[in-house]
């Protein structure tokens, strides 16, 4: 017995699945992230600093954006201070200790030592980076927008700060064991993914990227946008990644792709 609306969840999943292939060269590197950190991640390296920079090196923007920098601020920390830096991680890694208390702990050594940006959205993207297929990402907004969309009997209150993360851990939980059947979903994955990437990992981060789908794409009304010179023979469409323009293309205007143009602008 599942806590949400399964029609409502359903539907959903058929919108990303028919957007998967397009979104996946702008979203894959969330499995690349994973996959590099995977490889790149021994706690007792002797060069400290030099193997976290390597291990985050895939990240992007899911340690950092204009106005939030939790990588750079933990990796310059960790050039200084590379001892208190790796026992840092080491207690955040640590499975044998309650989440909570792991979270909290990192969080107030970072406070301590003025690392900046060390909230409950870095700590969690670390915790997946270290363990993929049992934790997820969390952000507020995008986990509390995918609990609306599909109706759960409970969604996170704001400023509840770590005991959300570990409602959302929960609750994404609930979803990945929906698509546990799904082998479209998988077949999907798996066009994209190397052979050999641990199936439990592929799935966890799909769910979180399926939560990012919903609140960038599918709660803004998967809204594409033709811009229209009056007279030209072109057509140029915008919208952000996922959004459906190559399905609205094929399905109102031409299916030739040949005669079609993408422009990411950086």
């Amino acid at each position: 017995m599942y806590h949400f609306n399964e029609k409502k969840l359903s539907a959903i999943m058929n919108d990303y699945k028919n957007d998967f292939d397009d979104r996946w060269k702008n979203e894959g590197y969330k499995w690349e992230a994973v996959q590099k950190f995977q490889k790149e991640w021994r706690t007792g390296d002797n060069d400290f600093p030099k193997m976290l920079y390597c291990a985050l090196s895939s990240t992007k923007n899911l340690l950092a954006n204009a106005h939030w920098l939790p990588r750079d601020a933990i990796e310059k920390y960790a050039a200084a201070n590379p001892e208190p830096a790796r026992e840092m991680f080491r207690a955040l890694f640590d499975e044998d200790m309650e989440l909570s208390s792991r979270i909290l702990q990192f969080q107030e050594r970072a406070e301590a030592n003025n690392i900046d940006y060390q909230d409950e959205r870095a700590v969690s993207t670390y915790l997946w980076l270290r363990f993929p297929a049992r934790y997820y990402i969390y952000m507020y907004r995008t986990v509390k927008k995918l609990s609306e969309a599909i109706e759960y009997n409970s969604v996170p209150k704001h400023g509840n700060g770590i005991a959300n993360i570990d409602w959302a851990m929960k609750f994404y939980d609930e979803i990945k064991m929906f698509l546990e059947d799904d082998r479209e979903l998988d077949r999907l994955l798996q066009n994209h993914m190397a052979s050999a990437y641990c199936a439990g990992a592929s799935k966890n981060t799909l769910v979180y990227d399926l939560a990012w789908y919903v609140k960038e794409t599918y709660m803004n009304g998967r809204e594409v946008l033709p811009y229209e010179v009056k007279g030209a023979e072109n057509r140029l469409f915008y919208g952000v990644p996922g959004s459906g323009k190559s399905y609205k293309i094929k399905k109102e205007y031409c299916d030739d792709f040949s005669r079609m143009e993408r422009i990411v602008f950086h």
